[in-house]
């Protein structure tokens, strides 16, 4: 009887660790007024502000959701989007077509940072996106953005953080800078809401460097978008462009600085965020891949 008792508590005990791992599946992603935090009234009007931590607190988005906002500032930035579009609305977007997993890690389908080429084409944009893995120096990055580039970046690895690079202020400057993207730490934290203020190329204090850079490029705009596979939502946000926040201060140099020859030809072969050593960080700390959190 005892030995019966025992399997019985065995398989109840299964069963509800089964049953909560789902409903906390279910809640990363459907946390929210509409699901996926896609309504507009999580996000403020300046896209260039957008951070994860305004998405609902404790989903994916919000914990883990760099890499979705970098990829929608891009979006924003390249006129590449419905009428009504935040972070929420592409990731619901990238989940309904396969280019996000369960892990809320991006699946590369059709090339490592390829999703906002994807996304662009159904409103009449053709990106390029080229992959310049390792390190890239400040003078290279200034480059590209000159050669009409828009950037993305992995600053951190255990865990991975990415970031959008401001271009229009960074190109003003002669530095670069980024828009960068914070999880929230509690329900009424406000400061995570929205970025309100640029993180530098050299912010040691958050220990960024610069692991890998995917520059896009604007190479065919249609006259007429082409009809996009979601619903658009009804009321548009209200884009605005603000100038470089006052701290950190931003002086453009009185002598430009020196740009170095073009950075080294992108790689050909796509390369993949669950590479050894991202899975090796990913296994050791016993983080979801491409987490996103900032410590």
């Amino acid at each position: 009887m005892k030995k019966s008792f025992g399997i019985i508590f065995t398989i109840f005990l299964v069963f509800s660790l089964l049953l909560g791992s789902l409903t906390g599946y279910a809640a990363d992603w459907n946390d929210g007024t509409s699901g996926f935090s896609d309504d507009p009234s999580y996000w403020g009007s300046n896209y260039k502000t957008w951070s994860q931590g305004a998405a609902e607190y404790g989903n994916a988005l919000n914990k883990y959701g760099c890499w979705v906002v970098a990829m929608s500032k891009l979006l924003m930035e390249v006129n590449a989007v419905p009428k009504v579009f935040n972070p929420g609305v592409f990731l619901r977007w990238e989940k309904e077509n396969g280019y996000i997993n369960s892990g809320f890690y991006q699946t590369n389908k059709g090339g490592s940072g390829y999703a906002p080429v994807a996304y662009a084409k159904l409103y009449g944009v053709t990106l390029t996106v080229d992959v310049y893995p390792g390190n890239m120096k400040e003078a290279d990055m200034l480059k590209l953005l000159k050669d009409g580039k828009y950037l993305i970046v992995q600053v951190k690895s255990k865990p991975d953080h990415y970031v959008y690079v401001a271009r229009d202020e960074s190109l003003k400057a002669g530095k670069i800078y980024y828009w960068d993207s914070w999880t929230s730490l509690n329900k009424t934290d406000k400061r995570y809401k929205t970025v309100d203020k640029l993180s530098a190329y050299n912010r040691n204090d958050l220990g960024y460097k610069v692991y890998c850079v995917w520059a896009y490029g604007i190479k065919k705009k249609e006259t007429k978008p082409a009809t996009p596979q979601t619903t658009p939502q009804t009321t548009p946000p209200t884009t605005t462009t603000t100038p470089p926040p006052s701290n950190p201060t931003i002086n453009p140099p009185v002598n430009p600085p020196a740009i170095q020859d073009y950075p080294p030809e992108p790689v050909k072969t796509p390369v993949t965020e669950g590479g050894y050593l991202h899975q090796i960080c990913r296994k050791v700390q016993g983080l979801p891949k491409e987490s996103g959190y900032m410590i």
